[in-house]
């Protein structure tokens, strides 16, 4: 507190104290990212997904070291990860740019298919995301472990979550099938009002991508929402929706 309130009045500029904070705060979860790495046997899957989502929202990349370190922990206790734990992960990963260890992937994918059954709509459209952000081609067992769960699930799926379910396939180049456009069409209808410009963009360019043909209506409903949250669209994802 006495930093914060000296850098305040020595610099009176909201701008710089912005920049200060920043760069306390990053060096801050350094130094417990590096301590972290002589405790790296202590720590357990939930920690291990808690330590790295918390990085990533930070945008704080902790290093080569301690990626590699928990990379390592985390293979050896892949068998104890949770749905959330793998889908945390690997969603931390990508959201670093970090490209995780082929051994990593492999033994995340695995537990995946092992722990289907308990997997949701989030987590199913978390890991499969974060898969094709990282341009990573999920395992011919993983891919229809997934497809599986969205089915069994489809009822549950959020407007977010079909629209990175549907983005990642697309990118991935992943043909869903015609259950999957089924069954997410009828989610798109039931969750429509809750649509945002960057599921909307997402979702309309992954139909596009794909040269897919949703459910009757879908296709008017979407505009219809696009329409209604048209002011609060990006340049970005509206070049993505009018080119979609």
């Amino acid at each position: 507190r006495m930093a914060n309130s000296s850098a305040i009045n020595l610099n009176g500029n909201a701008s710089q104290y912005s920049s200060y904070h920043s760069l306390r705060q990053e060096s801050i979860c350094k130094a417990i990212a590096s301590n972290a790495i002589s405790k790296v046997k202590e720590f357990e899957p939930q920690s291990i997904a808690v330590f790295f989502r918390s990085l990533a929202a930070l945008s704080i990349d902790p290093g080569d070291q301690f990626v590699e370190a928990m990379s390592i922990q985390a293979m050896e206790r892949a068998v104890l990860f949770t749905p959330q734990n793998v889908a945390d992960l690997m969603w931390a990963h990508a959201k670093l740019n970090i490209k995780p260890a082929s051994g990593l992937v492999d033994a995340l994918s695995a537990i995946a298919v092992v722990t289907e059954r308990e997997f949701i709509p989030e987590h199913i459209g978390t890991l499969m995301w974060a898969f094709a952000k990282l341009y990573i081609e999920p395992s011919s067992e993983l891919a229809s472990s997934m497809s599986r769960c969205s089915l069994s699930n489809s009822a549950d799926f959020k407007s977010k979550d079909v629209s990175n379910l549907m983005w990642a396939l697309a990118t991935l180049g992943f043909e869903p099938g015609e259950e999957i456009i089924i069954s997410m069409s009828r989610q798109i209808l039931a969750t429509i009002d809750d649509f945002d410009q960057q599921s909307l963009s997402d979702l309309v360019w992954a139909f596009a991508k794909l040269a897919i043909d949703p459910l009757e209506g879908v296709s008017t409903a979407l505009l219809r929402r696009a329409v209604v949250t048209a002011p609060t669209f990006s340049l970005q994802n509206t070049s993505t929706f009018m080119y979609a």
